[in-house]
């Protein structure tokens, strides 16, 4: 049976917690993978991006000059796409649609997948409780720095966000902070360590070991 070792809050190892089989032996499929991540970055697509048509330009009510007569070519308006200062053609607009509906169990399996990865990779890590007195960023930085972490990126997954923790943890660049619910697939590919609480590791085992 594969276990995950735990930690106290002062770095010491305390014992071990045992792994589903199903959070530990589930094998990757690049195919479901690539996409879920793409479907995720689709719906986190924010279009922002606009450009006014002829029609939305400012100005460019009156006929610049008459149509015959002048020798210069005929104009219309001098908002028209081809004058400075006129409207674009098939410019970017914000009224584009990048969601993506996925399936709920393809984004189950996903994270059963990437999880087990890191787990058989020894990049997840469990402590049993994580109640800061302060809320100081040395606090936390102490205890990460007393974990045997991968240097790289971290993502620590608690059970509730406090406003103690999330003040401490701020100005931690490499440190991303994530609930039980709010963690995705995206949050577990990017991070080098996953360090959990144990309350997290049993609501994501409770959420995602069963079949």
């Amino acid at each position: 049976m594969t276990t995950i070792p735990t930690f106290s809050k002062d770095g010491k190892k305390s014992g071990t917690i045992a792994v589903p089989k199903v959070l530990s032996e589930t094998k990757s499929s690049r195919v479901l993978l690539h996409q879920v991540v793409t479907g995720l970055l689709s719906n986190m697509h924010r279009e922002t991006a606009h450009t006014k048509t002829r029609g939305e330009v400012r100005g460019g009510g009156r006929k610049p000059w008459r149509q015959k007569g002048t020798g210069r070519a005929r104009a219309g308006s001098i908002r028209s796409p081809l004058w400075r200062g006129g409207g674009t053609t098939f410019g970017p607009r914000n009224t584009r649609n990048f969601a993506v509906r996925m399936p709920h169990t393809a984004r189950r399996m996903a994270f059963r997948q990437v999880l087990a990865e890191k787990i058989r990779h020894g990049e997840v890590f469990v402590v049993t409780s994580l109640e800061l007195a302060k809320p100081k960023t040395k606090i936390v930085e102490a205890l990460l720095q007393r974990l045997p972490l991968r240097e790289g990126r971290i993502l620590l997954i608690i059970e509730e966000l406090s406003p103690e923790l999330s003040r401490a943890a701020n100005n931690l660049p490499y440190l991303t902070i994530r609930t039980h619910l709010t963690t995705n697939v995206l949050d577990l590919l990017v991070a080098d360590s996953v360090v959990l609480t144990k309350q997290a590791f049993t609501a994501l085992e409770q959420r995602y070991a069963a079949s």
